[in-house]
């Protein structure tokens, strides 16, 4: 229950950033789209041809080109960044407020790393949040395409993994082992981000140093099968660096978690 009230608190506070986020990211592309469409259309205006003469010369609106563009990629890029920013802040703001909250969370009648799990799960609800949003606005995103460019000029793919091109495959990889191994690894950005707050937070400039220390370790340990590769040529198959990798990167999750409980329970001071 201590955890549920805590992660209830902390979805509470970046509910109004988050859905900011939603309400720009899907204007921003639906008028993006409406002008992608629109100057397709007048390119096929300008030609004075007929549609399906046009389609044959000229190729019919691929969804893709929305996909690549501009228009498509600043809301992602918005998103992550802040996702990013927000890591920091839902840490530090707990002293830097205008009162330092962090006297209450510490104090709380519960073990202290609840409040590391019921931050570190508002990331990923969040993160998680904002993925499902944009698989439904791609969705609702074709369907207005194909509203707006009439049949005879619309490429019509009926899977949906054919317009997974970038930049949206770098959010939403095709195959599930790859959606794993990426969130995999931004899990383990975000509970290595989350130890090194938590040793500057504990020893202030010296703090500084252990931080940047323990991410180089961090780094090292998480991509210790790709070096030992390098170093001793074909040393290793691609399915065992993978699966080492992955091993490594368990490793890395375990190591920081337990070393943030440490922190949290007998170092951090406020």
């Amino acid at each position: 229950m201590n955890f549920l009230k805590l992660l209830n608190f902390e979805t509470n506070r970046f509910w109004k950033p988050f859905a900011f986020l939603a309400m720009f990211t899907a204007v921003f592309q639906l008028f993006g789209l409406i002008i992608t469409t629109y100057y397709f259309m007048e390119d096929v205006s300008i030609t004075s041809i007929d549609e399906a003469t046009y389609a044959a010369q000229y190729g019919k609106f691929d969804f893709n080109q929305f996909i690549s563009s501009f228009w498509f990629a600043v809301p992602i890029l918005m998103c992550f960044t802040i996702l990013m920013l927000y890591i920091f802040v839902i840490w530090y703001r707990e002293w830097f407020g205008k009162s330092s909250f962090i006297y209450r969370l510490l104090m709380l009648p519960t073990a202290r790393i609840t409040v590391y799990t019921a931050k570190l799960c508002t990331i990923l609800l969040y993160t998680f949040g904002l993925l499902a949003w944009q698989i439904g606005l791609v969705v609702i995103e074709r369907i207005v395409a194909k509203a707006l460019i009439p049949a005879t000029l619309y490429s019509n793919e009926s899977n949906f993994s054919a317009y997974l091109a970038d930049p949206l495959n770098i959010v939403v990889p095709i195959t599930f082992t790859e959606f794993l191994l990426l969130y995999g690894f931004g899990i383990i950005i975000v509970v290595v981000l989350f130890t090194a707050i938590l040793f500057e937070r504990s020893y202030r400039l010296k703090g500084i140093l252990f931080a940047s220390l323990y991410g180089v370790l961090a780094t090292i340990v998480l991509f210790l099968p790709s070096i030992t590769e390098m170093i001793f040529y074909n040393a290793l198959f691609p399915d065992e660096i993978m699966l080492l990798t992955t091993i490594t990167g368990i490793i890395v999750i375990a190591g920081s978690v337990l070393l943030s409980r440490y922190l949290l329970k007998y170092k951090v001071t406020v």
